[in-house]
Formats: structure tokens, sequence, C-alpha cells
């Protein structure tokens, strides 16, 4: 799920934005969301998530 989740977050997003996006409901989201903020891999600026740098870089290392 959190591949998925940051994968979505190559456009910053909503959370809503994201279930819309992957289909899934929120609590699938919510709580992956809050980890990867805590890794330092996600930012949120009012109620919109955005990929950090090292959350660009975690994507290249799966691609």
């Amino acid at each position: 799920m959190a591949a998925a989740i940051l994968r979505a977050l190559r456009t910053p997003r909503t959370m809503e934005g994201v279930c819309e996006y992957l289909r899934v409901p929120i609590y699938r989201v919510r709580s992956t969301v809050r980890e990867l903020f805590e890794a330092g891999l996600v930012v949120e600026d009012d109620g919109v998530y955005g990929l950090t740098d090292g959350g660009r870089g975690r994507l290249e290392q799966d691609a």
C-alpha cells in the first residue's frame, strides 16, 4: 500500500483524493500516510499531501 500511495502522491492530493485515485477506503490510506509522513517521505500543507525529496527517491529506488 505504501508504494501505491507514494505513486499517487507524485501529484499532490488530499487524503480523499488519494482514496479516489486508488479506489480504496480512507482507513486503508490514513494509517499508511501517517507512517510515510513520520518517515519523512510525505509532507502535508493545509490538507494536501505530496512527496518530499526522500519520497521521490524512494519511488526511484522502487522503479
